[in-house]
């Protein structure tokens, strides 16, 4: 089993101000309290069980087991009398709970965008897993690196860029006692506390194998509310109404896949001018109207074959053609901005609620990489397949099959977006289910909101 130990046995003095009589994982974001924001920001696919630390006075106070029990979770309470020596000690107070499981210990006060499925991949080939971020000053803990390997754990000290996120994996309860208590007996505190992030150095003295899980920027993919002033400045960003979205509402899938030309690029016309522009070079004329019911969705080289075919072009000629019409569509890519603000709020959303998303296309490798970066969305992209990836292109499933099997999902989590004819025909063939897409104006947040919940 997996245990998701999360630590709220603090006074929570810090919102004494804007919330005098309401701990801090209680205060309210959007509707819901913060720590439930914690709760759907650590739910893993699989079996786990929550363990929550909290102070005595709170849970019966609050009622904390009837909050909890809404929110269909297995949990545990451990209540605390009094305010311990550090999330250290708070986190020893459940021992008895999670010694023989594998464990997550998490602050209750951050919310982070990251892949849950490859984060414990990462974290099952190692003794322990530290979620980072980039950031600097003395208000974090940092971790060191050399060859790939966490060989010091700092407290409140910028030994590099990479600080902790409040978010620690070990591959088994009793690592984390055993360390937790060795630094205890050695009384090593910072500013009289006994903090979690440096329990780790007595795992590395013992040659265990600890590694970074880098997840981008504070503010970015890192949202820290633990303070009234940060909790204020993340309630009024766009990005908290966004994550709210992600995390409360429910999908139907667990996957997105996305056709790029008439679905996230109108370029559908370029790609037209670029293969005619090729042909006029060998005194061929394409009119609009045959590439749209001969060839419309098809790729390059297939177009070139069928053309090349039909007016017996030789080896040499089909050669130029491709290498012209590959020119002339990066000439033409250069002059046209593709990067689209609502299609970034979507792969936002769907970064958020930990979907992955991946490309399919019939273009070429090399138009589709210069595409996918002046959309920007590449970040946000578990993988791209493209005509070279695969031996058949659409309307063959080729693609689509491949896009499954690195997936990992059964065909029933997966959804398409597809526009043309053969695109839709070779995820059906897939057995995948696929929305059709008139054009790319039609993909807003809200649209792709509605099809996937």
């Amino acid at each position: 089993m997996l245990d998701i130990l999360i630590l709220m046995a603090g006074r929570g003095t810090r919102f004494k101000d804007s919330h005098p009589d309401i701990p801090k994982p209680l205060v309210p974001l959007h509707g819901e309290p913060l720590i439930r924001w914690v709760v759907e920001n650590l739910r893993f696919e699989e079996t786990q069980r929550f363990i929550f630390v909290a102070l005595k006075d709170h849970v019966e106070r609050f009622d904390l087991k009837k909050i909890f029990s809404h929110w269909n979770i297995n949990f545990e309470i451990v209540e605390v009398t009094e305010v311990t020596e550090g999330a250290a000690c708070s986190a020893l107070m459940a021992a008895n709970l999670y010694r023989n499981n594998e464990l997550i210990i998490a602050n209750s006060d951050q919310i982070v965008v990251f892949d849950h499925r490859s984060f414990l991949t990462q974290a099952r080939k190692n003794a322990g897993l530290i979620m980072t971020m980039k950031a600097e000053g003395t208000k974090w803990s940092y971790v060191r690196e050399e060859g790939g390997q966490i060989v010091e754990v700092a407290e409140k000290k910028p030994i590099s860029n990479q600080a902790t996120v409040g978010i620690y994996y070990f591959n088994r309860g009793e690592n984390y006692i055993n360390a937790a208590t060795e630094m205890i007996a050695c009384n090593d505190r910072v500013n009289n506390e006994f903090y979690l992030a440096p329990t780790y150095n007595y795992l590395i003295r013992c040659k265990q194998s600890v590694q970074a899980y880098p997840v981008g920027n504070l503010g970015e993919q890192m949202f820290g509310v633990g303070t009234s002033a940060d909790f204020m400045a993340f309630e009024s960003s766009s990005n908290s109404l966004l994550l709210k979205d992600s995390l409360f509402r429910k999908l139907k899938y667990k996957a997105v896949l996305f056709d790029l030309d008439g679905v996230l690029t109108d370029t559908r016309e370029l790609h037209f001018t670029a293969l005619a522009d090729a042909l006029n070079e060998l005194g061929i004329h394409l009119s609009m109207e045959e590439h749209r019911k001969n060839y419309d969705g098809l790729p390059t080289y297939k177009k070139i074959e069928l053309i090349a075919k039909k007016h017996s072009l030789d080896p040499n000629s089909i050669k130029l053609l491709n290498e012209e019409k590959q020119k002339r569509t990066l000439e033409l890519l250069r002059d046209y901005d593709l990067r689209n603000p609502e299609h970034i709020k979507i792969f936002q959303f769907l970064a958020f609620h930990n979907i992955p998303v991946g490309i399919c296309s019939n273009t070429k490798r090399e138009t589709l990489d210069y595409i996918l970066q002046q959309l920007d969305i590449k970040k946000y992209l578990a993988f791209s397949l493209s005509n070279a990836d695969v031996s058949e292109p659409k309307p063959s499933p080729e693609i689509y099959l491949k896009a499954i099997q690195l997936l990992g999902f059964d065909v029933k989590d997966i959804v398409v977006f597809e526009d043309s004819q053969p695109g839709i025909t070779s995820a059906r063939a897939a057995k995948l289910r696929v929305i059709p897409v008139e054009n790319a104006q039609q993909i807003t947040l809200e649209w792709v909101k509605n099809n996937i919940s």
